[in-house]
């Protein structure tokens, strides 16, 4: 197999090899598609965002739609947190609402040593993967929004957790 490895590439491959073995690993990431409905007390959730974070950091947003229904796309597979966003649709969005790990980069204060190296990460994630939160239809009709509790507007602090399967997955988020 050596011989045949070396007549093929000859010494350039060898070189070459680590690279095309990490591209190779690097491109079977596995992403899934999540969708479900969002209810607070039984109640349907209809306008909206639903934020799934995974082990990178990045948010992956969907719409709820007027039905109570979400859909998110490329959601890394593994144990994601959830955030359900709703902000009052009677009012334009302030700087403060969104918390800080999903504010938009310059409603954000980072702060010590590493403080700029996170803005260039935070700058260039935004530009590569176009990170946009949506908060959803901030014009739906206020009597069928519902104010949900600040705490499930952050990953991080919301206590929802999803296992991610490669494919499609199917997540009913209910909130007491």
């Amino acid at each position: 197999m050596d011989i045949l490895f070396r007549l093929a590439w000859g010494r350039a491959g060898y070189c070459c090899l680590p690279l095309f073995l990490t591209l190779i690993a690097g491109c079977g990431r596995p992403v899934a598609d999540v969708s479900g409905t969002v209810t607070y007390k039984g109640t349907l959730v209809v306008m909206g965002s639903v934020v799934f974070v995974g082990s990178d950091g990045v948010p992956h947003t969907g719409q709820i739609g007027p039905d109570g229904t979400y859909a998110v796309s490329d959601v890394p597979a593994g144990t994601v947190k959830i955030a359900v966003l709703s902000p009052d649709p009677g009012r334009p969005l302030r700087p403060g609402d969104l918390p800080p790990g999903l504010a938009p980069l310059g409603q954000q204060e980072i702060k010590g040593p590493k403080a700029e190296d996170a803005r260039r990460l935070q700058a260039k994630m935004q530009e590569i993967r176009g990170i946009n939160v949506d908060t959803g239809s901030l014009a739906g009709d206020r009597k069928k929004w519902r104010k949900l509790p600040k705490e499930y507007g952050d990953p991080h602090a919301s206590g929802l957790t999803m296992e991610v399967t490669k494919g499609k997955n199917t997540y009913d988020i209910p909130l007491n």
